[in-house]
């Protein structure tokens, strides 16, 4: 497996993450666990999940396309992807050798971020994740509010690097320090 330095950071993650977001939603707890020990096995480090992946945002997916009924939800039969991969983590005791990627999905706004961040770390059972990522756009808080809210995280410990998966550089960037967006406008 090829390894990078994740940007300037010392993180050394694999060139090759697993996405995890059928986990609870198309592949069940039970079938996850090979999926993720082959991906250790073979080298993988970097771990991609979200909030809203296999849980979340995904509920109402499952009760219309596999018509989950509340009970059955409640029971987390079919659970979050977070929650699969927190029970792996703690089974497997291999949190040292994982790169875990979570993303906030359901609001960028300061109080969303923290209890978003909050809430994964309980599913996912661990005290820190090593990248934290705002998922989508939102129209609500600007941008600089979302990333000084995460920043905050980083200084407290519960995320090392953190960043943006918005597919818009503009929003991304006005986010940045001054010094960082000159820094970028450089790379381009």
């Amino acid at each position: 497996m090829e390894y990078r330095l994740l940007g300037r950071t010392n993180q050394s993650i694999s060139f090759i993450g697993l996405g995890c977001v059928t986990f609870g939603r198309e592949i069940d707890e039970e079938a996850s666990y090979p999926v993720l020990d082959y991906a250790v096995e073979k080298g993988i480090t970097w771990f991609d999940t979200a909030e809203a992946y296999g849980g979340g945002n995904a509920q109402a997916y499952r009760r219309q396309a596999l018509h989950v009924d509340d009970v059955r939800e409640a029971t987390n039969i079919i659970g979050s992807a977070e929650i699969i991969m927190g029970r792996w983590l703690t089974s497997r005791g291999c949190r040292d050798k994982v790169v875990l990627c979570s993303k906030v999905s359901s609001g960028n706004s300061p109080e969303n971020i923290e209890k978003a961040l909050t809430t994964s770390l309980d599913r996912l059972q661990v005290e820190y994740v090593d990248i934290y990522e705002l998922h989508s756009p939102d129209d609500q808080t600007p941008i600089q509010e979302s990333m000084a809210a995460l920043a905050e995280q980083v200084e407290s410990g519960r995320v090392r690097p953190a960043g943006a998966c918005l597919r818009r550089e503009r929003l991304c960037t006005a986010g940045l320090p001054r010094e960082d967006r000159c820094h970028e406008k450089r790379r381009r």
